[in-house]
């Protein structure tokens, strides 16, 4: 039942990013034009309607008196949203940061080139392989978890994302000077607590590994 009312708060703080998704998608008749658009009002719009849906339906299957199987494939449904909801805002924010200073600086800078690809391509190519996981999940007709190396693999995956973007800006600073996608991503971004989810993909990475050797010996 916590867990159910931590689902239901989380879906609540999305939900009160609507307003700003509105104001962001009437700018085109504004001064602040496609650019707020782009960075404010397309990210805030999906991600205060779309996640809330997914948690909601996901706090009335983590029910105990029904299957485990439908808990877990929601549960796999809101991450898979999470990731391409992750991929959006930060590759919207990259988009208005290329509308600012042009293709240069992204393309002069080595740096800016990883980062670049690693939000728009990187976190879309991960947001289509949890998908497709999901999904071959959901056709299972058995009651069993999911492959949880997999699982663990995903996680690790999308907290290696923001910690070596992290980690980049630390050694390297600012590259091509301070610009609105490092105001973002450093100034604005909520979602660095994603930074810690290792911590918890990393046994999962491990868990299944442990058990075979476990077997053999």
């Amino acid at each position: 039942m916590s867990l159910r009312w931590i689902i239901l708060l989380e879906a609540a703080n999305f939900l009160a990013l609507l307003p700003s998704g509105i104001w962001g998608a009437t700018s085109l008749n504004s001064s602040f034009g496609l650019g707020f658009l782009i960075e404010t009002g397309v990210p805030c719009l999906v991600e205060a309607i779309i996640i809330p849906i997914v948690l909601v339906k996901l706090f009335f299957k983590l029910n105990p008196n029904k299957p485990a199987k439908g808990a877990i494939t929601w549960g796999l449904i809101a991450g898979t949203v999470y990731i391409f909801v992750f991929w959006l805002n930060n590759s919207c924010n990259w988009i208005f940061q290329v509308m600012q200073d042009g293709t240069e600086y992204v393309t002069a800078y080595p740096a800016n080139i990883l980062s670049f690809g690693a939000t728009t391509i990187g976190l879309l190519a991960l947001g289509i392989y949890t998908a497709y996981f999901t999904k071959k999940y959901a056709s299972k007709t058995s009651d069993i978890q999911p492959n949880l190396q997999t699982v663990g693999a995903i996680i690790t995956a999308l907290g290696t994302y923001f910690v070596g973007i992290y980690v980049m800006w630390m050694f390297l600073d600012s590259v091509g000077g301070w610009s609105q996608w490092y105001a973002w991503f450093f100034g604005h971004n909520v979602d660095l607590w994603v930074m810690s989810i290792p911590l918890v993909g990393l046994p999962l990475l491990l868990f299944k590994k442990k058990e075979a050797e476990k077997v053999q010996n």
